[in-house]
């Protein structure tokens, strides 16, 4: 019960506002501070540099993750090439005369491109083919001495392309986004718990110096009180008066070990406020005793929620998977792969920029590209081993941890 109330007040500290959090801390800075578990890690974890950058770390990952995701939606972009003028020299073959020639260009092209671009998701599923609506105009002036010939042209088409044999990198990539966000809260809740536990160490040796001096002021007085019964005993029989002697001498003792428990209670103090970030005048309050409440552990569930829920068990699990993609990725580079590219539409070319949109014709394109590995001298090969040795090694610290 005592560590679910202290996770409970972390995630509500951790969840509030910065200026909120330091008005709780910073009131009443010169009463007595009384140090609980609970507020131990409340005010360990209010300015931890750690929490802090893992706190943006998740923050950084949630973004990416977003992106990724955004990246899944519609894309609109506009290309312009306004202007674009070539005038040089340059080889081109010459059919007529079978021969290449030099000639001299010299145009003039003032272009727009715009383009919605879609990527194809079927029931959820990325295929890592993109579907796209696109516009295409441009104005194109060749020049041969005074003489000009100008022709504007216009294309509106819709544009598919489709990866083939080849791994998919919008599903990889929107995983591996995903697998980086769970890393970055698993980090954060690690740090976060080791973090408590390290206060609950601090707390409990606190507790003890607290006890150990109160006991020994209790010793102390309880021997003063045996002072005072031994004196009158030595009133009634002075060969008794060796006793009071040893009784000054353990007294002398206890006062001794009194203040030194005082001492190391009070560095022990000092080094707790340091670690807190407390101001080194600021008076604190300890109770010198825990409360222990036993609870019932059924082992059968206890081992279920360490191997599922333990924070390095899941870690294990994401590194698997992330070699599995590796893994795949690996085995798409230098292999066969084709793609597929569509596209239909309609376009005009006129001399008038008015008659862009009178009388369009059909256009469309076929393209279908291949790439077949012949020999790599077993490169490939060779990469796809090492990798699938990171898996093996994955499944195997997998396997150990559970």
């Amino acid at each position: 019960m005592q560590l679910k109330t202290t996770l409970v007040m972390v995630a509500a500290l951790l969840a509030a506002p910065v200026a909120s959090r330091a008005q709780v801390i910073t009131s009443g800075t010169d009463a007595p501070v009384e140090l609980t578990l609970d507020r131990m890690v409340e005010l360990g974890l209010r300015d931890s540099y750690r929490v802090r950058h893992l706190q943006l770390e998740v923050e950084r990952t949630r973004s990416l993750l977003s992106a990724e995701r955004a990246g899944m939606k519609s894309r609109v972009s506009l290309n312009i090439s306004a202007p674009q003028f070539q005038k040089i020299s340059d080889n081109k073959w010459n059919s007529t005369l079978q021969r290449n020639e030099l000639v001299r260009e010299d145009t003039r092209r003032f272009q727009a491109e715009m383009s919605v671009r879609q990527p194809v998701i079927l029931f959820g599923y990325p295929t890592n083919g993109v579907l796209s609506l696109n516009n295409r105009v441009y104005r194109y002036t060749q020049a041969d001495g005074d003489e000009k010939d100008t022709t504007f042209y216009n294309r509106y088409f819709i544009a598919y392309n489709q990866p083939l044999f080849q791994p998919n990198e919008m599903k990889n990539d929107l995983e591996a986004a995903e697998l980086n966000l769970q890393k970055a809260e698993l980090r954060y809740a690690s740090d976060v718990v080791a973090a408590i536990d390290d206060y609950a160490s601090d707390y409990v040796d606190l507790v003890t110096d607290a006890f150990r001096v109160e006991r020994a002021g209790e010793f102390s007085r309880d021997l003063v009180m045996a002072m005072d019964a031994v004196r009158e005993v030595v009133e009634a029989n002075p060969t008794r008066a060796g006793d009071l002697d040893l009784l000054r001498v353990e007294l002398a003792n206890a006062r001794e070990a009194e203040s030194q428990s005082a001492n190391n209670l009070r560095n022990r103090e000092q080094t707790i406020k340091q670690r807190l970030q407390m101001p080194a005048a600021t008076p604190v309050t300890v109770k010198a005793g825990l409360e222990v409440a036993p609870i019932a552990i059924d082992p059968s569930e206890a081992i279920r929620l360490a191997s599922s829920l333990t924070p390095r068990i899941r870690q294990l699990t994401i590194a698997t998977r992330e070699n599995e993609i590796r893994l795949d990725e690996t085995r798409g580079e230098n292999a066969f792969r084709m793609n597929l590219g569509l596209t239909y539409g309609r376009e005009v070319q006129d001399p008038r920029f008015q008659g862009l949109w009178s009388e369009p014709r059909n256009s469309y394109t076929v393209e279908v590209t291949a790439t077949v590995p012949i020999w790599d001298w077993g490169q490939r090969q060779h990469r796809i081993q090492a990798q699938q040795f990171s898996l093996d090694r994955a499944h195997l610290s997998q396997q150990q941890a559970l």
